[in-house]
């Protein structure tokens, strides 16, 4: 009801009177009947909130969740830290909420994303447009590393690809299982395919030193550095946990 009015939630209540027409009624009740069957809100409003800002969202692209939060705080301390101008990478962008926050509050910095879907970046691409980063963020659309032909070396690359094993799919629960996209949940048979092609050739797309920042699955975060301590070109290996102690990203600097 907020959504459609435009009022917020504790306006509403003081708006007991307010007429409503029929067509608006209808709209309304089908809305409900779509949560009733289990669809997203995220969906059904068209767009959810992360790190503070408005993203789009729709049946091509994940929903952004809290904990990716995480991941964009990780790339704010290094940049902090740095203090320079930065080319990062965001890898399997999807909605681009990644990507847009970090142009969004680093404004020293470019982006450049890719995605396989057109479809979600014809999404990342309006949601950069409304939150004013267009300038700065690049969308590209690829299998993974073979869209960056010409591109330099990055600064930073960021990834959250999808990484539920594909036996784990048919047990997610229903409004993720039914709604969301498998193609942006599907990490193969281990959960771990997306990891290995990232961790392969990251090393080549970043500067000496520059950092690889990965999100993880809550059971993952030790195959994921195995992977990278035996690829070799990677040291200073950190896991950060999110807000509910979970183990959720992992850095790692190239050499």
């Amino acid at each position: 009801m907020s959504r459609l009015t435009g009022y917020r939630r504790h306006e509403l209540y003081l708006k007991g009177d307010l007429s409503l027409s029929e067509d608006f009624e209808c709209v309304f009740m089908d809305m409900i009947n779509k949560r009733c069957e289990g669809m997203p809100i995220q969906y059904i409003t068209g767009v959810e909130s992360f790190m503070g800002m408005d993203f789009k969202v729709s049946k091509h692209t994940l929903i952004p969740r809290g904990d990716t939060e995480v991941l964009v705080e990780c790339v704010l301390v290094y940049a902090k830290v740095a203090q320079k101008s930065l080319n990062i990478l965001d890898m399997c962008t999807g909605s681009g909420n990644i990507a847009i926050s970090l142009a969004k509050l680093l404004p020293q910095a470019t982006i450049v994303a890719v995605d396989i879907s057109e479809e979600a970046l014809l999404v990342a691409q309006e949601n950069s447009r409304i939150n004013e980063t267009a300038d700065r963020v690049e969308f590209l659309t690829g299998d993974m590393f073979d869209a960056l032909k010409g591109y330099g070396n990055f600064d930073i690359i960021v990834s959250n690809p999808p990484y539920i094993k594909s036996s784990e799919i048919s047990e997610l629960e229903p409004q993720v299982r039914l709604f969301e996209p498998k193609d942006a949940l599907d990490g193969g048979a281990d959960g771990l395919d997306f990891y290995r092609e990232i961790v392969g050739k990251s090393f080549l797309f970043l500067k000496s030193g520059g950092l690889l920042v990965l999100e993880v699955g809550h059971d993952q975060a030790a195959c994921v550095i195995k992977m990278i301590r035996d690829n070799g070109n990677y040291i200073d290996i950190e896991l950060v946990k999110d807000l509910a102690k979970i183990d959720r990203v992992v850095l790692a600097k190239a050499i």
